[in-house]
């Protein structure tokens, strides 16, 4: 009896020690795989959040290319108002559109609105060809573009332009107009514009930092 009784013991212990192994393995494997849900829910969170991010900065530049080609387009008018501008005068040019892109603490140059929109308007053509690469720098953006001006007995020339831009309360409003440097001109061929320059197109046409 004796020896049964350490047998059973023995078998007692070794069941005991089993299922305590096994406990032990249970627990260990549960929390390995509550870790690894938690993992996945975290790489999913992460994954989403970085997707809704790259939505956000998707809709910011088009946003941001929206505002550019409107604010381009808010200083010229159509090929036919051009047209009658030229051959009988008296077409008013609506600034509603460009005063919509800026206020009173943008910096832009006065004599180019002027010159595109003012009682010559005719004379001076602008035309937005690109927009190289827009730049978000949170609540300021920043766009680049080229651009090509026509003038009347002087010749084309095609610029390149720096837009810094604002963004407030999903708003977007220019906060500086600057230009970078002229990527192509062609000069009129007329007497006295041999040497005309880089310099002399910014004189002409007005510019802030030129």
């Amino acid at each position: 009896m004796k020896k049964i009784k350490i047998t059973f013991g023995a078998m007692l212990v070794a069941s005991v020690t089993l299922t305590s192994c096994g406990g032990n393995s249970t627990n260990t494997n549960k929390k390995a795989e509550i870790e690894k849900e938690r993992q996945e829910s975290t790489n999913t969170s992460n994954d989403s959040i970085a997707v809704v991010a790259a939505q956000i900065r998707i809709q910011d530049s088009i946003n941001v290319t929206d505002f550019v080609k409107t604010f381009y387009s808010a200083l010229e008018l159509s090929p036919s108002l051009n047209q009658k501008q030229y051959e009988e005068g008296g077409v008013q040019f609506n600034l509603n559109q460009f005063k919509s892109c800026v206020d009173n603490k943008s910096i832009f140059s006065k004599l180019r609105v002027s010159n595109l929109t003012g009682d010559y308007h005719d004379r001076y053509n602008i035309i937005l060809l690109d927009i190289d690469s827009i730049t978000d720098n949170g609540n300021q953006k920043v766009a680049y573009t080229t651009v090509e001006y026509g003038i009347y007995e002087l010749g084309t020339f095609q610029n390149l332009e720096k837009l810094i831009i604002n963004s407030n309360q999903n708003r977007l409003i220019l906060n500086k107009w600057e230009d970078i440097k002229i990527k192509k001109m062609s000069v009129a061929e007329y007497e006295g514009l041999e040497n005309y320059s880089e310099k002399d197109f910014y004189k002409t046409i007005g510019s802030i930092n030129k």
